[in-house]
């Protein structure tokens, strides 16, 4: 804990020493002991556990956002950002709503029991919510996306409103091996189109700043989409020979696992981009906020 406060503590008590009395002048609490230290001396210790002040400050502040520009309507794209990776996440209930369909039509020939009727209530179940967020995206890169005549906005509307509307498409037939597989199509077309927006907020989090553990490249999920409807196409293939027996299951293995690996990093945008959202409507106060000195409002998005 003390390396992770250490060089912005550093910077801070530097930037601390050429004021004259700096104190706390809003809440913020202890990074040790949550006492709130409001109304204390920035260059003090926190009264109840002894840990310095501008280690809180440093814990608390975000000393890279003086640095970044407020984005023009950040607030829409960070929203737009968010329920298009969320209409992503719920579009892809369509991959356990195939696996849940035929399971349910191969039990139904080997038992009289109600599992089947309980999958096939399930797939209905995942057909609603891939229907619902085809939509959602949709609806959101149609309406929520800023309208600006910028060439990297419009090339975003464009490809993200037809992968989604092909998506849904795909999504209202029943599930089966080749709508699944066209539906890779699509996702990628909607993965692209998000990608300017990821790399453009990404940098207002923090979180997904400064952990290289929320680092995500769209490029990644796009090499998964990519072999799991290759893998899943040249099964569909194979498999009208008999003999093909052995390589058909291995080609389906890769695709059922690249396909899982694509609905993870689909949860993990979503959730990478409620960071974002998170840190654009709610900025994390700068320096001259705690100390009531300065413009508060010049780095903050519009």
């Amino acid at each position: 804990m003390l390396w992770t406060f250490w060089l912005p503590s550093a910077a801070l008590s530097a930037t601390l020493l050429e004021m004259s009395e700096p104190v706390i002048r809003r809440p913020l609490r202890c990074v040790q002991c949550g006492y709130d230290l409001e109304g204390l001396s920035a260059r003090g210790a926190c009264p109840e556990c002894g840990r310095e002040i501008v280690a809180s400050l440093a814990g608390n502040l975000d000393l890279a956002a003086a640095d970044r520009v407020a984005t023009p309507d950040a607030r829409r794209l960070a929203w737009a950002l968010f329920l298009a990776t969320v209409g992503c996440l719920a579009g892809g209930a369509r991959l356990p709503e195939f696996a849940a369909s035929a399971a349910a039509a191969e039990l139904a020939e080997t038992t009289t029991s109600a599992l089947p009727g309980l999958l096939n209530k399930l797939a209905a179940l995942l057909h609603l919510v891939a229907l619902a967020g085809a939509a959602i995206g949709l609806l959101t890169l149609t309406a929520v996306l800023p309208r600006r005549d910028e060439r990297r906005v419009l090339r975003i509307r464009v490809l993200g409103c037809v992968g989604f509307a092909l998506w849904l498409a795909l999504a209202l037939a029943k599930p089966n091996a080749v709508g699944l597989i066209a539906t890779a199509l699509p996702a990628g077309m909607v993965l692209l189109a998000l990608s300017p927006l990821l790399r453009e907020l990404g940098p207002r989090s923090r979180v997904y700043r400064d952990r290289e553990t929320a680092k995500q490249r769209i490029d990644e999920l796009l090499l998964a989409l990519g072999i799991a409807g290759v893998a899943s196409g040249c099964a569909e293939f194979a498999a009208q020979d008999t003999a093909n027996e052995t390589m058909v299951a291995l080609l389906r293995l890769v695709a059922a696992a690249s396909a899982t690996l694509v609905l993870v990093g689909l949860g993990y945008l979503a959730v990478n981009a409620y960071w974002i959202l998170r840190s654009v409507l709610n900025p994390e106060p700068t320096l001259s906020e705690i100390l009531g000195t300065g413009d508060s409002g010049s780095n903050r998005p519009s």
